[in-house]
């Protein structure tokens, strides 16, 4: 789906609220960076998400994957290296 960039992010927080609402789901991003503000945003807006990118240590993104794969976080922000 194409979304203009100046309403991606808002866009994303519609769909992980209203269409995706109780699932769980994997957001892709090019970069570390990118991940890290995309977890923040959603953090903020009481979304709970977890992310996995090279800049965490291999036990933060086993501890990560772990959540997202038991159910206790339904949305992973990942990098290449998920």
């Amino acid at each position: 789906m194409l979304v203009p960039s100046q309403v991606r992010d808002a866009y994303l927080v519609h769909v992980l609220q209203e269409s995706l609402a109780g699932k769980t789901c994997i957001i892709f991003v090019g970069k570390c960076k990118t991940a890290e503000l995309v977890v923040r945003l959603l953090r903020e807006l009481k979304l709970r998400v977890v992310g996995l990118h090279s800049r965490l240590s291999q036990t933060e993104r086993m501890a990560a994957l772990a959540r997202f794969r038991s159910g206790l976080v339904p949305i992973l922000v990942a990098t290449d290296v998920g």
